[in-house]
């Protein structure tokens, strides 16, 4: 099978479409599955507070909660 040649640019920015595309589920299966969202519902939580309550380290899931907050998914309060 062969194809035709095609512009790097083109094939850099849908590599990068694809991985953020898994980057997205990935993030969002997390937040599922720990009930990030049942959490929120009693009102703003830090990522260390959400941490401790579902057993996910906080550092990383405030990288996960920041993404999401890019997508519109959540939204970072200001302090």
């Amino acid at each position: 099978m062969t194809s035709a040649p095609r512009d790097t640019s083109e094939l850099s920015a849908q590599l990068s479409e694809h991985m953020n595309g898994y980057l997205y589920t990935a993030c969002l299966y997390t937040v599922t599955k720990a009930g990030i969202a049942d959490h929120l519902a009693q009102g703003p939580r830090t990522a260390a507070e959400l941490g401790e309550q579902t057993g996910l380290h906080g550092p990383h899931l405030h990288r996960v909660l920041r993404y999401l907050a890019t997508r519109e998914v959540f939204r970072e309060d200001e302090h």
